[in-house]
């Protein structure tokens, strides 16, 4: 990634300056922003902020907020290792090893400020254990240019809340599909019971399902004719998980994507509620629920941590299913989003 995302990145943010000017403005020689841009040198994180802060048009602290939910007062690499590790916590030897490629003594060096942090390690960081690296360069670079060097993962989940944002009737069969009078019902068409319960007329029923199926939403499980919902698991290999960051960096995502559905006055609001498992509440409650959530996530990874899987190489943990909070207030209204 470093040898052809980084100097495209750097092309992007100059615009229309030459190097003359903007080494200037980053404080930087001609020839070391040449070599950044050009490739032969490898961009590092604090001359990747200098140049962001060339622009005007950014709102790096909003940023940074807004996609790692970090409070940065300066933008250094001491400042950014000790506020992620204390919002994210400590990468675990399987990640440190298997997702960064980092040594125990190289993860001292990078915090202790021994070794400067360059702009893809960040970023392989931060997709590790904090958020997505498309989510990130999306304020950098344009959608097709990040397209080209990240994948996004669990498609089907994104693809069920660009649904919901476009269709928010298509909550009525994702809602229903879990229902006991659906799942338990003794008769031989359970589509046809799907679509009664849905309260859809037909037409707009076999649409809608047939989006939610074709994007992966959903699926016919043959053997008992019931369309479900695809589920996302994580695969335990050995006692070093990194369970707990990456819980919480699903939980973030799915709370972003709800509150981009919820803010829309056109939708039903009673109907994604209850899809959602969302409920609205006070400041102060939000603020417990989440410390409660943050605490049994705490001892969950205590548990799986202390767990000997020397008898059971390979199991299957499945995501956890809990309601996401929401404080209704100071909602944006969000556009909706094409299929």
């Amino acid at each position: 990634m470093e040898q052809d995302l980084t100097p495209r990145l750097i092309k992007e943010l100059r615009g229309d300056r030459d190097y003359k000017s903007i080494s200037k403005e980053v404080g930087i020689s001609y020839g070391q922003f040449f070599k950044l841009e050009n490739g032969y040198s490898k961009l590092k994180f604090e001359e990747f902020i200098k140049i962001c802060q060339t622009v005007k048009s950014l709102d790096l602290k909003n940023i940074f907020k807004k996609i790692m939910c970090l409070e940065l007062e300066e933008f250094t690499q001491a400042e950014f290792m000790e506020r992620y590790c204390t919002s994210w916590g400590e990468p675990s030897k399987y990640v440190l090893k298997e997702k960064l490629g980092f040594t125990p003594s190289k993860w001292w060096r990078l915090k202790t400020g021994q070794s400067r942090l360059t702009f893809d390690d960040f970023i392989k960081l931060i997709t590790s254990c904090g958020c997505d690296a498309y989510g990130f360069l999306s304020h950098f670079l344009p959608e097709d240019v990040i397209s080209l060097y990240t994948k996004k993962e669990n498609d089907f989940f994104e693809n069920e809340m660009r649904i919901m944002a476009a269709f928010p009737e298509a909550c009525q069969i994702t809602t229903i599909i879990g229902d006991n009078s659906y799942v338990n019902a003794d008769v031989d068409n359970k589509t046809d019971l799907l679509r009664s319960l849905s309260k859809l007329d037909h037409d707009k029923f076999n649409f809608l399902l047939n989006i939610l199926v074709k994007n992966n939403v959903l699926y016919l499980n043959k053997e008992n004719g019931l369309y479900e919902k695809h589920q996302m698991k994580i695969y335990l290999k050995d006692q070093n998980i990194d369970t707990y960051e990456t819980m919480k960096s699903i939980s973030k995502f799915a709370m972003n994507s709800q509150e981009r559905v919820m803010s829309d006055p056109e939708h039903d609001r009673d109907r994604i509620k209850f899809a959602f498992g969302v409920s609205t509440l006070t400041r102060e409650a939000f603020n417990e629920i989440r410390q409660e959530i943050i605490d049994s996530f705490h001892r969950i990874n205590t548990i799986l941590e202390n767990d000997n899987l020397k008898d059971n190489p390979q199991m299957e943990l499945a995501i956890f299913q809990m309601g996401i909070h929401f404080i209704e207030e100071d909602f944006s209204k969000s556009k909706k989003s094409e299929i």
